[in-house]
């Protein structure tokens, strides 16, 4: 667990992060000092994947993959974490999306075992 979290938290490219299960339990949280509260990711992450589940199931598109909204200052990035849990990482600019889903892909195993 260490070892994924000290991970995502050495991104300088991720300026907060929060994973949380459906029920709204916090799992595991970070947040660079003067940067967004983040309380505020954990509040939102159980409806969020809730949501997005939602959409998934009346458009018949399948499970949830990723969310992305951009905003001016840097994009949010929503991805689901096995099948009761979403990451939510507010991101510093949208250049860093690529690495930053990279090193997603690299952890993906360890994060679900945190699940």
């Amino acid at each position: 667990m260490d070892s994924v979290l000290k991970t995502l938290n050495e991104q300088d490219a991720i300026e907060a992060w929060s994973l949380v299960h459906e029920d709204g339990r916090v799992l595991a949280t970070f947040k660079r000092p003067g940067g967004v509260d983040a309380r505020f990711l954990d509040e939102i992450g159980s409806s969020l994947l809730a949501s997005a589940r939602g959409l998934a199931a009346e458009l018949g598109k399948g499970a949830v993959e990723e969310a992305l909204i951009e905003y001016p200052e840097g994009p949010v990035l929503m991805q689901p974490v096995g099948e009761r849990a979403m990451l939510l990482l507010l991101l510093a600019r949208l250049s860093d999306l690529g690495r930053v889903r990279l090193i997603l892909r690299r952890i993906r195993p360890e994060l679900e075992a945190l699940v």
